[in-house]
């Protein structure tokens, strides 16, 4: 995601992005921590409800960090790898 984001011509440092990256991955994190000890008893429709809004959350509060460090026509560009990022992961909560 740096390396795309340095390529749509943004100024960011690799430790930069991978620390805003794990940061905003933190609700998906608090998602799986309840969805592991709560799977036995919850139906999956809540348990897909959580993983939403983790997935929602977490894309949100990196997308705002994503489109500042591009030009504004490029923004969506930057923007695409970081949510199907999120969206692997959220996925993945929710399957396993």
């Amino acid at each position: 995601m740096t390396l795309n984001a340095k390529f749509l011509g943004g100024k960011v440092s690799l430790f930069q992005s991978v620390c805003v990256l794990g940061y905003c991955v933190c609700p998906i994190n608090i998602a799986a921590l309840v969805i592991a000890f709560t799977k036995s008893f919850l139906p999956f429709f809540i348990r897909g409800g959580i993983v939403v809004l983790a997935f929602l959350w977490s894309t949100a509060s990196s997308v705002g960090f994503m489109s500042t460090l591009v030009v504004k026509e490029k923004k969506y560009l930057a923007v695409y790898p970081v949510l199907l990022f999120y969206l692997f992961l959220s996925w993945f909560v929710l399957v396993v």
